[in-house]
């Protein structure tokens, strides 16, 4: 099992700290490309053996810490093994609605489980492998 973690929720003299852990149940190595207003941020890897922990964690300016603060991106491509690709966005039109909603949006909060205060987790598996599209 390999988990990838973004902080960003407890509070702390004004800034709020918390963990946005990715847990990788699948048997496919799964590449991160994170996305913000259509510019690259930066990528990561999960692989299907062993840890990867990042932490990030961001001041959240009295507007709460979500999946996206974490992030720091609006658009996330998920890519199993150069085989099926997975996009997720959380992009918010005039009347706040989500351009692509999915059940399962690792952008949004109610896709994670709660673990504590401060702990969120997100599990790939191999359904969401099966639901990817094909490259």
């Amino acid at each position: 099992m390999l988990s990838l973690s973004f902080s960003s929720c407890v509070r702390e003299a004004g800034v709020e700290k918390g963990t946005y852990m990715l847990i990788n149940n699948t048997s496919k190595d799964i590449e991160i490309e994170l996305y913000s207003y259509g510019i690259y941020r930066g990528s990561n890897t999960i692989d299907k053996h062993g840890d990867l922990i990042e932490k990030f964690t961001k001041a959240s300016m009295g507007k709460g810490v979500t999946a996206m603060s974490a992030f720091d991106a609006d658009s996330i491509v998920l890519t199993y093994e150069n085989e099926k690709r997975q996009i997720y966005t959380n992009i918010v039109k005039e009347k706040h609605q989500n351009v692509n909603p999915k059940s399962r949006n690792i952008l949004e909060d109610t896709s994670y489980t709660i673990e504590s205060e401060d702990l969120y987790r997100y599990i790939f598996t191999e359904e969401d492998y099966e639901n990817a599209e094909e490259i």
